[in-house]
């Protein structure tokens, strides 16, 4: 849960008791005093509710507890309605066929749209606008938060009616801007991926004496900066083209068949058709969103993988080979890698285009052309770990920061149980951290 109360962080003395020391990832509250720890807590109870620990003494050091609520909010200070009918109110209990009565209100009272997220937004903002933790305007959206929490067990009603009421009226809260840092982090996640983010602090209305405002745009978003410009130093753009992955394009180009000749150009139109339809999408950023990114991605992928010899010249000896599967031995037919190191080689420039569309045939192209490239199955693959390559201490310090291999551990035979079978060995594979 998050914290939202100034009182929901809390500095305890740890001890080492002999008797616990067999405990591990568990907090053993006292039982002593006048209120439980855990409650001082937002929603916090013993039902196994996940704890954030810091241990950091910069931060426990200065640290200075706030008192908590002993007493739990009144709902009717919120505005907030219970509804306490009893179960012999909506059915008899001795005649269950009166039990829809019974479901009809539960299915009402479900139903009804939960604000605990209009109240924590509300929550966020009113803290944000005030630079403050208390006040109380902000203690009273706490207790609202509180209340909302649990408002399916205590049979709370509380409606957008309701909700309006106690801001405006009540609280006298006008409308609250968004914070900066999530405008920025909106903006940023709207925007195409593999842009830069060039806006500035000051395009949205930045308050360096906020905290939040402070680690995002001063302590977060300048080392994003400096990495990426680090990454961009290091890899830099403008460099030639990888003639491996230019050369099944190239070494047809200057084919004298004519069948051949028109489907390239063919082609060629189709990557035409595609560009502009990429171009013409992305033109108005200020509708470019994550969601319709990825159906753009779709469509034209979709009409990249459409790209394929016409019925009338697949007869042809020479197109025939490059579509037949026969010749691909377990790999993309021939035609889809002249494909993708078509849409490689004719648009140098749309790197972030040609690899959604091509990147996969154009990984397998450069990782054929390595002698060294080694083909195993996703068992094996999940079962190697990452190590840093043997050279002298100068070259290390440049290798490791770009270059690793993968090392096999070794391989025991598994031994199945008399309720084992061998499907059950083919387990997913492991995630490499």
């Amino acid at each position: 849960m998050a914290a939202c109360r100034r009182s929901d962080i809390q500095k305890l003395r740890a001890i080492a008791h002999p008797k616990l020391a067999h405990l591990t990832d568990v907090i053993v509250f006292p039982v002593r005093g006048e209120y439980p720890l855990a409650g001082k807590l937002q929603g916090g109870d013993y039902d196994g509710d996940t704890f954030w620990i810091c241990w950091d003494n910069i931060l426990v050091e200065p640290f200075r507890n706030a008192p908590a609520p002993l007493n739990p909010p009144n709902h009717a200070d919120s505005g907030i309605e219970k509804d306490d009918k009893a179960l012999k109110q909506v059915m008899d209990t001795r005649d269950l066929s009166s039990i829809d009565g019974f479901l009809k209100e539960a299915f009402d009272f479900r139903l009804t749209s939960s604000l605990l997220g209009m109240a924590t937004n509300l929550h966020e903002k009113v803290a944000y606008n005030q630079n403050k933790i208390t006040s109380h305007e902000i203690d009273a959206l706490c207790d609202l938060h509180d209340l909302l929490v649990d408002a399916p067990k205590q049979a709370y009603k509380f409606d957008e009616k309701k909700f309006h009421w106690l801001v405006g009226h009540k609280l006298k809260l006008k409308d609250q801007h968004e914070p900066a840092y999530k405008q920025a982090m909106k903006s940023r996640n709207n925007r195409e991926i593999g842009t830069n983010d060039k806006m500035t602090p000051g395009d949205y209305n930045y308050n360096p004496d906020n905290i939040l405002d402070y680690l995002y745009f001063d302590v977060i978003r300048k080392h994003n900066f400096v990495t990426r410009q680090l990454v961009s130093d290091a890899l830099p753009k403008e460099q030639e083209d990888d003639p491996i992955l230019q050369q099944p394009y190239v070494q047809l180009k200057g084919s004298k068949n004519k069948a051949l000749e028109m489907e390239l150009q063919t082609l060629l139109s189709g990557f035409g058709g595609i560009v502009k339809n990429w171009n013409c999408s992305l033109g108005d950023r200020s509708e470019s969103t994550i969601d319709r990114y990825g159906r753009l991605l779709d469509r034209c992928y979709a009409s990249f993988c459409s790209l394929n010899p016409s019925s009338a010249t697949i007869s042809d000896p020479e197109i025939a080979r490059l579509i037949d599967p026969h010749y691909s031995l377990g790999r993309p037919p021939l035609w889809e890698t002249i494909r993708a190191s078509a849409f490689y080689t004719e648009y140098p420039k749309k790197h972030t285009l040609v690899w959604q569309m091509a990147g996969r045939e154009l990984s397998m192209l450069k990782a054929y052309s390595n002698p060294d490239t080694y083909h195993v199955v996703p068992a094996i693959f999940a079962d190697m770990k990452v190590c840093e390559p043997t050279c002298g201490l100068s070259e290390r310090r440049v290798l490791t920061r770009f270059s690793f291999t993968l090392q096999a551990k070794p391989h025991k035979v598994p031994r199945l149980d008399e309720d084992e079978s061998d499907d059950e060995l083919e387990s997913e594979p492991e995630r490499i951290v």
